[in-house]
Parts: C-alpha cells; sequence; structure tokens
C-alpha cells in the first residue's frame, strides 16, 4: 500500500492497493503501454504506486478507436495550462459497488448521490457517531463537484499520478495538483466554487482502488487506516477547528472523492 500526505494544513492524498508487478494488460495494447509508461513516471519508479495508477487509468483504453488510433492522452501543446489532455471517452459502465445489481447506465455527474455514494456518505457519518461527533449534512453541491471528479479522474487520468489533479476537459481550471507547491492548492480548493457555486472552499479525501470498483467499505477502510485521512472525517489534529456543514459524495468506478466544506448550501 502506497500513500501520499499533503503539505500541513491539507489532506491526505490519495491511497491505491497494487501488486507491483508490470501488468500483462500492459503488452496488450499501444495505449496500455502509454499510460503504463506515464504511471511509471509519474510515480517516481515505485511500483505499488504506478499499479494503482495504471488499474484506475486504463479504463480509458476500453474503447480502443479502429484503423489504430490511439485513445488516451494527447501531448500537451506549448501556452496550454499545465494539465493534460485526452480524447473524448465516455463510459457508460454503471456506478455500482460488486455484488449489486446494476439498475441503469452512468447518469453522469447530476448532485444526487447514487444508492452507492449514499452507503458511503452514510458510513462516514455512522464512523463520526461512534466518536461522538454530529453527522455532516448533505451537500447537492459537493455532491456534483465530487462526481464530476470521479468521472474527470477516470475518463483523463492525471499525468502526474495525484487525484486531486484536474484535466483541462472541462467547465473550470485544470492542472496538476502538487503537494510541494502550495500554488498549485487552490487547483483543489476552488473546485466547489468553480463548478457549483458553493460559498467557500472545500475539501477532498480520495481513494483509488486496482480494479474496476470501489466500494463504500473499501473506501472508508482506506482512510480510517490512513491518519490523514482519518484526522479530515473526525475532525481531529489539523481539522479540529473545522465544522463540516457540507458533504459530497462521487464514486466512480475504483474511484471515490469525498468533499468536505464549513458551509452549508446555500
Amino acid at each position: 500500500m502506497s500513500r501520499k500526505l499533503i503539505a500541513p494544513g491539507l489532506l491526505m492524498l490519495a491511497t491505491m492497493f497494487s501488486l507491483g508487478a508490470v501488468p500483462a494488460q500492459a503488452q496488450q495494447t499501444a495505449c496500455e503501454i502509454d499510460i503504463y509508461n506515464r504511471c511509471v513516471t509519474a510515480a517516481g519508479g515505485d511500483p505499488q504506486m504506478t499499479q494503482g495508477c495504471y488499474e484506475a487509468a486504463r479504463s480509458v483504453c476500453d474503447q480502443q478507436q479502429p484503423s489504430g488510433q490511439q485513445q488516451g492522452f494527447q501531448e500537451q501543446q506549448p501556452g496550454q495550462q499545465q494539465g493534460f489532455e485526452a480524447q473524448p471517452n465516455q463510459p457508460t459502465d454503471p456506478n455500482i459497488a460488486q455484488g449489486q445489481t446494476p439498475q441503469q447506465p452512468d447518469a453522469g455527474a447530476t448532485g444526487t448521490m447514487t444508492v452507492t455514494e449514499q452507503q458511503l456518505f452514510d458510513l462516514i457519518n455512522n464512523y463520526r457517531a461512534q466518536s461522538g461527533l454530529p453527522a455532516v449534512p448533505y451537500s447537492r453541491k459537493l455532491t456534483l463537484v465530487a462526481q464530476t471528479h470521479a468521472r474527470d479522474s477516470v475518463n483523463f487520468p492525471p499525468a502526474n499520478g495525484n487525484m486531486h489533479s484536474w484535466s483541462n476537459n472541462g467547465n473550470w481550471t485544470g492542472g496538476a495538483f502538487d503537494n510541494a507547491n502550495n500554488a498549485s492548492w487552490p487547483i483543489m480548493w476552488n473546485k466547489p466554487k468553480e463548478i457549483a457555486g458553493y460559498p467557500s472552499n472545500g475539501f477532498e479525501i480520495s481513494a483509488g482502488q486496482g480494479g474496476t470498483t470501489i466500494t463504500p467499505a473499501q473506501a472508508l477502510q482506506l482512510w480510517q487506516t490512513s491518519s490523514g485521512h482519518n484526522t479530515v472525517i473526525l475532525n481531529q489534529g489539523t481539522w479540529q477547528g473545522f465544522r463540516w456543514q457540507a458533504m459530497g459524495v462521487g464514486i466512480y468506478r475504483g474511484i471515490a472523492h469525498v468533499w468536505f466544506g464549513s458551509d452549508p448550501d446555500q
């Protein structure tokens, strides 16, 4: 298991489980080879981070275009904002956890939680209750942001492997989030304002599980066992002075994002 911590005052970054060996899939198509090589670079050669990045990102190759055209990444052009571009890819895989029956194709980011997202929302509030903390209210605005980011993370995987990065393929400011560069932190903080008109900063915890699904229980367990995530959920340490008044949940394929905010929806 590999984890990264954001600089003090921020939150825990992505958590990924992996095997560490070069996956056989990476030898099947040029798209998969390209994504795997990018993950190796982004992870600095760390085998666990590489495998986790690859498993979360390879879905962009699932619908290979005919005539040999590669789906996936396009090189950044001079003058473009820091980030990454990819050819459009609209997966229709239902947002359903393992063991559940798919009910309908993915409806996209709506701000209304799916059954799976509601389960994670309830698990987080139940976990807070065990520590004597009040439930965090549902935020339609933060849910819209979380759902949007989950799809952006899957359809346009971050080239730097950081799950708080955003592509340039939407009505928001794209770019690579870097916990060592405080100039990049607003890339996360400002998304609730940019996307949903939320009145203040938002703070995100993220998890990626190798494969095509992540269950609510898996996501919460990953966060409970990493101090950076756990302190955000339970308002401990750096987060003790915050009073969460809004929470939004987005789960898509193997990615889960949860956003917290100090203001209720307006």
